[in-house]
Protein backbone atom coordinates (compact mmCIF):
# COMPACT_ATOMS: atom_id res chain seq x y z
CA UNK A 1 0.00 0.00 0.00
CA UNK A 2 2.85 2.67 0.84
CA UNK A 3 4.14 2.10 -2.81
CA UNK A 4 1.13 2.50 -4.25
CA UNK A 5 0.64 5.82 -2.35
CA UNK A 6 4.35 6.96 -3.28
CA UNK A 7 3.66 6.25 -7.16
CA UNK A 8 0.39 8.18 -7.72
CA UNK A 9 1.51 11.08 -5.19
CA UNK A 10 4.56 11.44 -7.33
CA UNK A 11 2.60 11.51 -10.73
CA UNK A 12 0.30 13.84 -9.58
CA UNK A 13 3.46 16.07 -8.62
CA UNK A 14 4.93 15.29 -11.87
CA UNK A 15 1.49 16.61 -14.04
CA UNK A 16 1.57 19.91 -12.07
CA UNK A 17 5.22 20.91 -12.96
CA UNK A 18 5.26 23.65 -14.97
CA UNK A 19 7.06 24.51 -17.94
CA UNK A 20 6.02 28.02 -19.90
CA UNK A 21 6.28 27.42 -22.89
CA UNK A 22 4.61 24.02 -23.31
CA UNK A 23 1.19 25.34 -22.35
CA UNK A 24 -1.43 26.80 -24.59
CA UNK A 25 -1.37 29.92 -24.54
CA UNK A 26 -4.29 32.25 -26.47
CA UNK A 27 -1.29 34.02 -27.38
CA UNK A 28 2.97 33.31 -27.02
CA UNK A 29 5.51 35.26 -28.65
CA UNK A 30 8.90 33.35 -28.25
CA UNK A 31 11.30 36.29 -29.08
CA UNK A 32 12.71 34.69 -31.95
CA UNK A 33 10.35 36.83 -34.90
CA UNK A 34 8.95 40.63 -34.17
CA UNK A 35 5.30 40.28 -33.58
CA UNK A 36 2.19 39.89 -35.80
CA UNK A 37 -1.13 40.39 -35.74
CA UNK A 38 -3.39 40.47 -33.17
CA UNK A 39 -0.31 42.00 -31.50
CA UNK A 40 -0.78 45.54 -32.71
CA UNK A 41 2.65 47.71 -32.84
CA UNK A 42 2.25 51.33 -30.71
CA UNK A 43 5.59 53.50 -31.17
CA UNK A 44 7.10 57.04 -32.24
CA UNK A 45 10.76 56.26 -30.82
CA UNK A 46 13.19 53.89 -30.04
CA UNK A 47 14.37 50.74 -31.30
CA UNK A 48 13.17 46.65 -32.02
CA UNK A 49 14.61 44.26 -32.93
CA UNK A 50 15.52 40.45 -32.39
CA UNK A 51 18.73 40.01 -30.33
CA UNK A 52 20.77 36.69 -29.84
CA UNK A 53 20.63 36.20 -25.73
CA UNK A 54 22.88 33.23 -25.87
CA UNK A 55 22.32 29.41 -25.51
CA UNK A 56 20.47 29.48 -29.31
CA UNK A 57 17.80 31.71 -28.06
CA UNK A 58 16.57 34.70 -29.00
CA UNK A 59 15.13 38.00 -27.48
CA UNK A 60 12.48 40.68 -28.54
CA UNK A 61 14.76 44.20 -27.46
CA UNK A 62 12.48 47.67 -27.34
CA UNK A 63 14.54 50.71 -26.23
CA UNK A 64 13.44 53.96 -25.59
CA UNK A 65 15.23 56.87 -24.19
CA UNK A 66 14.68 59.28 -21.23
CA UNK A 67 12.76 62.10 -21.34
CA UNK A 68 12.11 65.12 -18.56
CA UNK A 69 8.89 65.67 -16.78
CA UNK A 70 8.71 68.73 -18.95
CA UNK A 71 9.05 66.81 -22.07
CA UNK A 72 6.74 64.23 -21.27
CA UNK A 73 4.28 65.35 -18.52
CA UNK A 74 3.19 62.37 -16.34
CA UNK A 75 1.22 59.89 -18.71
CA UNK A 76 0.74 62.29 -21.37
CA UNK A 77 1.39 59.38 -23.75
CA UNK A 78 3.80 61.52 -25.97
CA UNK A 79 6.43 59.16 -25.76
CA UNK A 80 6.28 54.95 -25.79
CA UNK A 81 7.64 52.06 -27.58
CA UNK A 82 5.07 48.71 -27.17
CA UNK A 83 3.12 46.58 -28.32
CA UNK A 84 -0.69 45.81 -27.27
CA UNK A 85 -3.37 43.53 -27.86
CA UNK A 86 -6.84 45.30 -27.15
CA UNK A 87 -9.99 42.63 -25.62
CA UNK A 88 -11.93 45.50 -23.20
CA UNK A 89 -14.78 42.62 -22.51
CA UNK A 90 -12.44 40.04 -21.09
CA UNK A 91 -12.64 40.39 -17.09
CA UNK A 92 -10.00 37.56 -16.33
CA UNK A 93 -6.55 37.26 -18.08
CA UNK A 94 -3.08 36.11 -16.88
CA UNK A 95 -0.59 38.15 -18.90
CA UNK A 96 3.53 37.06 -18.60
CA UNK A 97 7.12 37.28 -19.42
CA UNK A 98 10.62 36.65 -18.74
CA UNK A 99 12.56 39.69 -19.25
CA UNK A 100 15.77 41.34 -17.95
CA UNK A 101 16.84 45.06 -18.49
CA UNK A 102 19.58 45.14 -20.77
CA UNK A 103 20.27 49.30 -19.48
CA UNK A 104 18.04 51.79 -17.47
CA UNK A 105 18.02 55.32 -16.31
CA UNK A 106 18.47 55.76 -12.31
CA UNK A 107 15.48 57.90 -12.66
CA UNK A 108 11.96 58.12 -14.63
CA UNK A 109 9.12 55.83 -14.24
CA UNK A 110 8.73 52.87 -17.44
CA UNK A 111 6.08 50.78 -17.40
CA UNK A 112 7.44 47.37 -18.88
CA UNK A 113 4.32 45.04 -18.52
CA UNK A 114 0.41 46.16 -18.28
CA UNK A 115 -1.87 43.79 -18.07
CA UNK A 116 -5.68 45.06 -17.55
CA UNK A 117 -9.56 44.78 -17.63
CA UNK A 118 -12.06 47.29 -17.26
CA UNK A 119 -11.77 46.80 -13.81
CA UNK A 120 -8.06 46.53 -12.23
CA UNK A 121 -4.89 47.44 -13.93
CA UNK A 122 -2.07 45.98 -12.24
CA UNK A 123 1.31 45.95 -13.67
CA UNK A 124 5.35 45.76 -13.79
CA UNK A 125 6.27 49.06 -13.48
CA UNK A 126 10.20 50.35 -13.32
CA UNK A 127 10.42 53.90 -11.16
CA UNK A 128 13.32 55.61 -10.34
CA UNK A 129 15.50 52.07 -10.32
CA UNK A 130 13.11 50.08 -8.33
CA UNK A 131 10.10 47.32 -9.83
CA UNK A 132 6.88 47.89 -8.66
CA UNK A 133 3.86 46.39 -8.68
CA UNK A 134 1.33 49.64 -9.95
CA UNK A 135 -2.09 50.36 -10.58
CA UNK A 136 -1.97 52.08 -14.16
CA UNK A 137 -4.96 53.84 -14.34
CA UNK A 138 -5.06 54.88 -10.61
CA UNK A 139 -1.31 55.92 -10.60
CA UNK A 140 -1.44 54.21 -7.12
CA UNK A 141 1.76 51.74 -5.86
CA UNK A 142 0.87 47.87 -4.95
CA UNK A 143 3.94 46.14 -4.11
CA UNK A 144 7.67 47.05 -4.26
CA UNK A 145 9.82 43.99 -5.81
CA UNK A 146 13.08 45.22 -5.43
CA UNK A 147 16.24 47.35 -7.20
CA UNK A 148 16.65 46.88 -10.72
CA UNK A 149 20.12 45.21 -11.94
CA UNK A 150 21.18 45.33 -15.34
CA UNK A 151 21.20 41.84 -17.15
CA UNK A 152 19.36 40.01 -14.18
CA UNK A 153 16.33 38.36 -15.73
CA UNK A 154 13.22 38.31 -14.23
CA UNK A 155 9.23 36.05 -14.47
CA UNK A 156 6.07 37.85 -13.89
CA UNK A 157 2.70 36.32 -13.97
CA UNK A 158 -0.52 38.90 -13.51
CA UNK A 159 -3.34 37.14 -12.99
CA UNK A 160 -6.54 39.62 -13.10
CA UNK A 161 -9.95 38.29 -11.56
CA UNK A 162 -13.32 39.14 -12.02
CA UNK A 163 -13.37 39.78 -8.27
CA UNK A 164 -11.53 42.76 -8.50
CA UNK A 165 -8.80 40.43 -7.28
CA UNK A 166 -5.25 39.64 -8.59
CA UNK A 167 -2.13 37.65 -7.99
CA UNK A 168 1.21 38.37 -9.18
CA UNK A 169 4.14 35.60 -9.16
CA UNK A 170 7.50 37.31 -9.34
CA UNK A 171 10.04 35.13 -9.79
CA UNK A 172 8.74 31.97 -9.25
CA UNK A 173 7.05 33.32 -5.70
CA UNK A 174 3.39 34.53 -5.19
CA UNK A 175 4.41 38.44 -3.93
CA UNK A 176 0.41 39.35 -4.26
CA UNK A 177 -2.63 37.52 -3.71
CA UNK A 178 -5.55 40.23 -2.76
CA UNK A 179 -8.05 42.97 -3.70
CA UNK A 180 -6.86 45.30 -6.07
CA UNK A 181 -8.67 49.12 -6.05
CA UNK A 182 -11.03 49.65 -9.24
CA UNK A 183 -9.96 51.83 -12.24
CA UNK A 184 -11.13 54.96 -12.01
CA UNK A 185 -11.96 55.57 -14.59
CA UNK A 186 -12.41 52.29 -15.84
CA UNK A 187 -10.69 52.42 -19.56
CA UNK A 188 -8.73 49.48 -19.18
CA UNK A 189 -8.74 45.86 -22.17
CA UNK A 190 -5.60 45.51 -22.68
CA UNK A 191 -2.13 43.61 -22.50
CA UNK A 192 0.95 45.88 -23.25
CA UNK A 193 4.51 45.39 -23.35
CA UNK A 194 7.47 47.02 -23.78
CA UNK A 195 10.27 50.10 -23.18
CA UNK A 196 7.78 52.67 -21.80
CA UNK A 197 3.95 51.70 -22.77
CA UNK A 198 1.40 54.46 -22.84
CA UNK A 199 0.73 55.07 -19.17
CA UNK A 200 5.08 55.37 -18.01
CA UNK A 201 7.63 56.63 -20.60
CA UNK A 202 10.17 58.85 -18.67
CA UNK A 203 12.54 56.23 -17.81
CA UNK A 204 15.43 55.57 -20.76
CA UNK A 205 15.34 51.28 -20.66
CA UNK A 206 16.32 49.26 -22.85
CA UNK A 207 14.27 45.55 -22.28
CA UNK A 208 14.94 42.35 -23.64
CA UNK A 209 12.12 39.78 -23.29
CA UNK A 210 12.88 36.38 -23.68
CA UNK A 211 9.00 35.26 -23.94
CA UNK A 212 5.27 37.24 -23.86
CA UNK A 213 2.13 35.29 -23.10
CA UNK A 214 -1.54 36.18 -22.74
CA UNK A 215 -3.79 33.25 -21.58
CA UNK A 216 -5.78 32.60 -18.87
CA UNK A 217 -5.64 30.24 -15.10
CA UNK A 218 -4.63 27.02 -16.91
CA UNK A 219 -1.68 28.96 -17.90
CA UNK A 220 -0.33 29.75 -14.02
CA UNK A 221 2.71 27.98 -13.25
CA UNK A 222 1.69 25.16 -11.04
CA UNK A 223 3.80 24.10 -8.22
CA UNK A 224 5.22 20.27 -8.01
CA UNK A 225 4.47 17.63 -5.18
CA UNK A 226 7.18 15.56 -3.65
CA UNK A 227 6.72 12.69 -1.79
CA UNK A 228 8.58 9.42 0.29
CA UNK A 229 8.01 7.17 2.64
CA UNK A 230 9.27 7.85 6.33
CA UNK A 231 9.16 5.03 8.11
CA UNK A 232 5.48 4.63 8.87
CA UNK A 233 5.05 8.29 7.87
CA UNK A 234 4.90 9.94 4.30
CA UNK A 235 6.68 13.53 4.02
CA UNK A 236 4.64 15.93 1.33
CA UNK A 237 7.06 18.63 0.05
CA UNK A 238 6.94 21.43 -2.24
CA UNK A 239 8.91 24.57 -2.79
CA UNK A 240 8.70 27.47 -0.49
CA UNK A 241 9.24 29.79 -3.83
CA UNK A 242 4.99 27.98 -4.02
CA UNK A 243 4.04 29.94 -1.19
CA UNK A 244 0.08 30.44 -0.64
CA UNK A 245 -1.44 27.10 -1.27
CA UNK A 246 -3.06 24.89 1.37
CA UNK A 247 -2.31 21.09 1.08
CA UNK A 248 -5.57 19.01 0.44
CA UNK A 249 -5.94 14.98 0.65
CA UNK A 250 -8.42 12.40 -0.81
CA UNK A 251 -9.01 9.17 -0.98
CA UNK A 252 -10.99 9.15 -4.72
CA UNK A 253 -9.43 11.06 -7.38
CA UNK A 254 -12.85 11.39 -9.00
CA UNK A 255 -14.76 12.94 -5.84
CA UNK A 256 -14.77 16.40 -5.29
CA UNK A 257 -14.56 16.23 -1.97
CA UNK A 258 -10.71 17.09 -0.91
CA UNK A 259 -10.28 18.14 2.19
CA UNK A 260 -7.71 20.11 4.16
CA UNK A 261 -4.31 18.73 5.71
CA UNK A 262 -4.61 20.50 9.28
CA UNK A 263 -1.21 18.73 10.13
CA UNK A 264 1.55 21.64 10.47
CA UNK A 265 3.72 22.65 7.88
CA UNK A 266 7.26 23.21 8.33
CA UNK A 267 9.94 24.57 6.74
CA UNK A 268 12.67 22.33 6.38
CA UNK A 269 15.49 23.97 3.89
CA UNK A 270 14.12 25.35 0.68
CA UNK A 271 10.93 23.26 1.19
CA UNK A 272 7.26 22.98 2.56
CA UNK A 273 7.12 19.58 4.49
CA UNK A 274 3.92 17.86 6.01
CA UNK A 275 4.11 14.48 7.57
CA UNK A 276 1.06 12.79 6.95
CA UNK A 277 0.13 8.67 8.46
CA UNK A 278 0.20 5.95 6.11
CA UNK A 279 -2.70 4.15 6.34
CA UNK A 280 -5.33 2.67 4.36
CA UNK A 281 -6.88 3.48 2.17
CA UNK A 282 -4.73 5.51 0.12
CA UNK A 283 -4.32 9.02 -0.02
CA UNK A 284 -3.94 11.38 -2.82
CA UNK A 285 -2.81 14.84 -2.30
CA UNK A 286 -3.22 17.90 -4.24
CA UNK A 287 -2.44 22.25 -3.85
CA UNK A 288 -5.00 24.66 -4.29
CA UNK A 289 -4.49 28.93 -4.11
CA UNK A 290 -5.41 29.95 -0.63
CA UNK A 291 -9.25 30.52 -0.93
CA UNK A 292 -10.03 34.53 -1.07
CA UNK A 293 -14.07 33.96 -0.18
CA UNK A 294 -14.89 35.71 3.53
CA UNK A 295 -16.80 34.14 6.13
CA UNK A 296 -18.46 36.16 8.40
CA UNK A 297 -19.17 35.05 11.62
CA UNK A 298 -21.66 36.61 14.18
CA UNK A 299 -21.24 36.57 17.66
CA UNK A 300 -23.42 37.03 20.33
CA UNK A 301 -22.19 40.15 23.12
CA UNK A 302 -21.12 36.92 25.24
CA UNK A 303 -18.54 34.94 23.84
CA UNK A 304 -19.74 32.15 22.18
CA UNK A 305 -18.37 28.77 23.10
CA UNK A 306 -15.89 28.24 20.33
CA UNK A 307 -17.34 25.02 19.54
CA UNK A 308 -20.61 26.63 17.85
CA UNK A 309 -18.37 28.97 15.49
CA UNK A 310 -17.30 28.02 11.95
CA UNK A 311 -13.70 27.10 12.31
CA UNK A 312 -12.69 28.67 14.96
CA UNK A 313 -8.94 28.29 15.55
CA UNK A 314 -8.35 28.85 11.42
CA UNK A 315 -6.40 32.81 12.34
CA UNK A 316 -5.08 31.20 14.91
CA UNK A 317 -3.74 27.79 12.92
CA UNK A 318 -2.67 30.26 10.18
CA UNK A 319 -1.10 32.86 12.49
CA UNK A 320 1.00 29.69 14.51
CA UNK A 321 1.92 28.49 10.92
CA UNK A 322 3.86 31.37 9.49
CA UNK A 323 4.74 32.64 12.37
CA UNK A 324 8.30 31.60 13.28
CA UNK A 325 11.74 32.57 15.85
CA UNK A 326 13.88 30.43 13.97
CA UNK A 327 17.68 31.34 12.88
CA UNK A 328 18.30 34.97 12.67
CA UNK A 329 14.52 36.17 12.25
CA UNK A 330 11.59 36.74 14.58
CA UNK A 331 7.85 37.70 12.94
CA UNK A 332 5.36 36.61 10.12
CA UNK A 333 7.85 35.26 7.86
CA UNK A 334 8.41 34.87 3.84
CA UNK A 335 5.59 32.83 4.00
CA UNK A 336 3.10 35.29 5.01
CA UNK A 337 4.57 38.44 3.59
CA UNK A 338 5.26 36.04 0.76
CA UNK A 339 7.80 37.62 -1.60
CA UNK A 340 9.67 39.45 0.99
CA UNK A 341 13.71 38.91 1.60
CA UNK A 342 15.87 39.76 3.88
CA UNK A 343 20.06 39.62 4.76
CA UNK A 344 21.32 38.24 7.74
CA UNK A 345 24.44 39.99 6.97
CA UNK A 346 23.74 43.91 6.06
CA UNK A 347 20.27 44.31 7.86
CA UNK A 348 18.88 45.22 4.38
CA UNK A 349 15.08 44.41 3.77
CA UNK A 350 13.38 44.15 0.26
CA UNK A 351 9.83 45.78 0.09
CA UNK A 352 9.31 48.99 1.09
CA UNK A 353 6.86 51.75 0.66
CA UNK A 354 4.28 49.92 -0.94
CA UNK A 355 5.39 46.63 -0.28
CA UNK A 356 5.48 44.10 2.58
CA UNK A 357 8.42 43.51 4.62
CA UNK A 358 9.99 40.85 7.00
CA UNK A 359 10.26 41.36 10.54
CA UNK A 360 13.36 41.07 11.97
CA UNK A 361 15.02 40.33 15.12
CA UNK A 362 17.23 42.81 16.78
CA UNK A 363 19.85 39.56 17.15
CA UNK A 364 20.05 39.95 12.58
CA UNK A 365 20.37 43.72 13.06
CA UNK A 366 23.47 43.42 15.53
CA UNK A 367 25.42 41.13 13.24
CA UNK A 368 25.71 44.13 10.66
CA UNK A 369 26.57 46.46 13.79
CA UNK A 370 25.31 49.09 11.78
CA UNK A 371 21.15 48.87 11.88
CA UNK A 372 18.38 49.08 14.10
CA UNK A 373 14.79 47.72 12.92
CA UNK A 374 11.66 48.97 14.55
CA UNK A 375 8.30 48.34 13.93
CA UNK A 376 5.16 49.74 15.59
CA UNK A 377 1.22 49.41 14.58
CA UNK A 378 0.84 52.91 14.31
CA UNK A 379 -1.18 55.69 12.46
CA UNK A 380 1.11 57.99 9.72
CA UNK A 381 1.98 60.42 12.75
CA UNK A 382 5.28 58.78 13.30
CA UNK A 383 6.33 59.55 9.51
CA UNK A 384 4.73 62.91 9.68
CA UNK A 385 6.48 64.49 12.82
CA UNK A 386 9.30 63.11 11.21
CA UNK A 387 8.78 64.23 7.79
CA UNK A 388 7.60 67.86 9.22
CA UNK A 389 10.37 68.36 11.76
CA UNK A 390 13.07 70.96 11.24
CA UNK A 391 15.73 68.87 12.60
CA UNK A 392 17.97 67.43 9.29
CA UNK A 393 17.99 64.02 11.57
CA UNK A 394 14.20 63.27 12.07
CA UNK A 395 13.94 64.20 8.43
CA UNK A 396 16.27 61.31 7.82
CA UNK A 397 14.16 59.01 10.06
CA UNK A 398 11.26 59.95 7.52
CA UNK A 399 13.30 58.70 4.36
CA UNK A 400 13.86 55.26 6.23
CA UNK A 401 10.08 54.74 7.79
CA UNK A 402 8.26 52.85 5.34
CA UNK A 403 4.37 51.61 5.92
CA UNK A 404 2.87 48.20 4.58
CA UNK A 405 -0.57 46.43 5.22
CA UNK A 406 -0.77 43.22 7.61
CA UNK A 407 -0.62 39.82 5.48
CA UNK A 408 -4.64 39.00 4.63
CA UNK A 409 -4.62 35.61 6.55
CA UNK A 410 -7.86 33.11 6.12
CA UNK A 411 -10.24 35.69 6.28
CA UNK A 412 -9.38 36.47 2.52
CA UNK A 413 -8.77 40.13 2.77
CA UNK A 414 -7.70 43.13 4.74
CA UNK A 415 -8.76 44.34 7.95
CA UNK A 416 -7.73 47.17 10.34
CA UNK A 417 -8.62 47.89 13.91
CA UNK A 418 -8.79 51.69 14.26
CA UNK A 419 -10.24 54.33 16.26
CA UNK A 420 -13.22 56.39 15.63
CA UNK A 421 -13.82 59.96 16.69
CA UNK A 422 -17.49 60.64 16.36
CA UNK A 423 -18.50 64.17 16.02
CA UNK A 424 -21.87 64.88 17.98
CA UNK A 425 -23.81 68.12 19.51
CA UNK A 426 -24.43 67.89 23.29
CA UNK A 427 -27.84 68.45 24.19
CA UNK A 428 -27.15 71.39 26.23
CA UNK A 429 -25.48 73.54 23.38
CA UNK A 430 -26.76 76.80 23.31
CA UNK A 431 -26.88 77.02 19.63
CA UNK A 432 -27.40 73.61 18.35
CA UNK A 433 -28.34 74.45 14.71
CA UNK A 434 -25.28 76.18 14.26
CA UNK A 435 -22.70 73.48 15.78
CA UNK A 436 -24.67 70.96 13.75
CA UNK A 437 -24.42 73.54 10.32
CA UNK A 438 -20.36 73.64 11.59
CA UNK A 439 -20.23 69.68 11.55
CA UNK A 440 -22.10 69.81 8.09
CA UNK A 441 -19.61 72.85 6.59
CA UNK A 442 -16.57 70.72 7.73
CA UNK A 443 -17.25 67.56 6.01
CA UNK A 444 -17.69 69.50 2.71
CA UNK A 445 -14.94 68.77 0.21
CA UNK A 446 -13.65 72.54 0.39
CA UNK A 447 -12.92 72.00 3.49
CA UNK A 448 -12.02 68.51 4.63
CA UNK A 449 -9.62 67.73 1.53
CA UNK A 450 -7.75 70.54 2.69
CA UNK A 451 -7.59 69.02 6.30
CA UNK A 452 -6.51 65.74 5.29
CA UNK A 453 -3.95 67.06 3.19
CA UNK A 454 -2.71 69.01 6.39
CA UNK A 455 -2.33 65.86 8.27
CA UNK A 456 -0.98 64.13 5.17
CA UNK A 457 -3.84 61.79 5.78
CA UNK A 458 -3.89 60.92 9.70
CA UNK A 459 -7.43 61.40 9.90
CA UNK A 460 -9.23 58.85 7.84
CA UNK A 461 -12.14 59.62 5.64
CA UNK A 462 -15.69 57.97 6.50
CA UNK A 463 -17.39 58.94 2.58
CA UNK A 464 -15.54 56.97 -0.22
CA UNK A 465 -15.75 60.00 -2.68
CA UNK A 466 -12.59 61.51 -0.23
CA UNK A 467 -10.73 58.33 -2.20
CA UNK A 468 -10.02 60.29 -4.73
CA UNK A 469 -8.21 63.14 -2.51
CA UNK A 470 -4.75 64.06 -4.13
CA UNK A 471 -2.85 63.60 -0.79
CA UNK A 472 -3.21 59.60 -1.03
CA UNK A 473 -0.65 59.77 -4.41
CA UNK A 474 1.53 62.90 -3.00
CA UNK A 475 3.56 60.22 -1.13
CA UNK A 476 3.89 56.43 -1.58
CA UNK A 477 4.02 56.30 1.92
CA UNK A 478 0.28 57.57 2.54
CA UNK A 479 -1.97 55.30 0.40
CA UNK A 480 -1.57 52.64 3.35
CA UNK A 481 -4.16 54.74 5.13
CA UNK A 482 -6.62 55.83 2.54
CA UNK A 483 -8.81 52.39 2.97
CA UNK A 484 -8.45 52.28 6.99
CA UNK A 485 -12.15 52.79 6.83
CA UNK A 486 -13.38 50.75 4.64
CA UNK A 487 -11.86 47.63 6.02
CA UNK A 488 -12.04 48.86 9.02
CA UNK A 489 -13.31 46.42 12.41
CA UNK A 490 -14.60 48.29 15.51
CA UNK A 491 -12.39 47.07 18.65
CA UNK A 492 -15.45 44.78 20.13
CA UNK A 493 -15.83 42.85 16.78
CA UNK A 494 -17.72 41.10 16.09
CA UNK A 495 -19.52 41.55 19.77
CA UNK A 496 -21.17 44.58 20.44
CA UNK A 497 -19.35 47.53 21.67
CA UNK A 498 -19.29 48.36 25.34
CA UNK A 499 -17.98 48.24 29.02
CA UNK A 500 -17.00 44.35 28.35
CA UNK A 501 -15.17 44.88 24.83
CA UNK A 502 -13.22 48.00 26.47
CA UNK A 503 -12.16 45.85 28.95
CA UNK A 504 -10.85 42.99 27.00
CA UNK A 505 -8.46 45.29 25.05
CA UNK A 506 -7.56 47.00 28.01
CA UNK A 507 -6.85 43.26 29.30
CA UNK A 508 -4.64 42.36 25.92
CA UNK A 509 -7.14 38.90 25.76
CA UNK A 510 -6.63 39.02 22.02
CA UNK A 511 -3.21 39.66 21.72
CA UNK A 512 -1.54 37.22 24.52
CA UNK A 513 -3.89 34.87 22.50
CA UNK A 514 -2.31 35.11 18.87
CA UNK A 515 0.80 35.53 21.28
CA UNK A 516 0.76 32.12 22.78
CA UNK A 517 0.05 30.70 20.08
CA UNK A 518 2.24 32.00 17.18
CA UNK A 519 5.30 31.27 19.50
CA UNK A 520 4.25 27.85 20.39
CA UNK A 521 3.62 28.67 24.30
CA UNK A 522 0.57 27.00 23.62
CA UNK A 523 -1.20 25.49 20.91
CA UNK A 524 -4.04 27.46 19.03
CA UNK A 525 -7.13 25.47 20.61
CA UNK A 526 -5.64 25.85 24.15
CA UNK A 527 -4.47 29.59 23.72
CA UNK A 528 -7.90 29.94 22.53
CA UNK A 529 -9.57 28.22 25.27
CA UNK A 530 -7.45 30.12 27.35
CA UNK A 531 -8.52 33.08 26.08
CA UNK A 532 -12.39 32.65 26.35
CA UNK A 533 -11.85 31.93 30.53
CA UNK A 534 -10.68 35.45 30.87
CA UNK A 535 -13.23 37.31 28.88
CA UNK A 536 -15.71 35.48 31.03
CA UNK A 537 -14.22 37.73 33.76
CA UNK A 538 -15.80 40.36 31.76
CA UNK A 539 -18.41 39.18 29.58
CA UNK A 540 -20.59 37.66 32.28
CA UNK A 541 -24.82 37.18 31.74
Amino acid sequence: MKKIILLLAISIGVLLAFTPKARAWIQFLDGSALPEPPWIPFSNEGNTAVVDIGAGNFALELDSPFHTDTEDPHKSGNFYNEYYIDFRSDLEKVAATRFRLAGFTPTGAENILSPSTPQISPGILLANGEYWVWSMINDTPILDLGPAVTNQWHTAYIWLRPDYSARVIWDGVTVFDGTVAADDPPVGGYVEFGSGTYWETTAGTVVDFDWVGWGDASDLPRPALSIRGVGSNVLVSWSTNDAGFLLQSSTDLTSSNWIDVINPVSVVGTQYAVTNASTAPAQYYRLISRPLAFQEVTFNDAPTPAVNIPNPYAGLNWSSEWFYEKDDYAGFGPQAYIGVDASKTTGTISGGGGGPFLLKSLLASSTSGSTTFSLTNNGISIYYAAKKSPDPKMQAIAEDIQHADYPIGPAGKYARGGTMFPAFVFRYSKYPKAAKEYLRFMMEKEQYEPWQAACIGYVAHPLRAYEANPVWKADPQHIFFRDVVKNMRHYGYAGKLGKASAAAIADFIVVDMFGEACTGAQTPKEAARRAEKRAQRHYRP
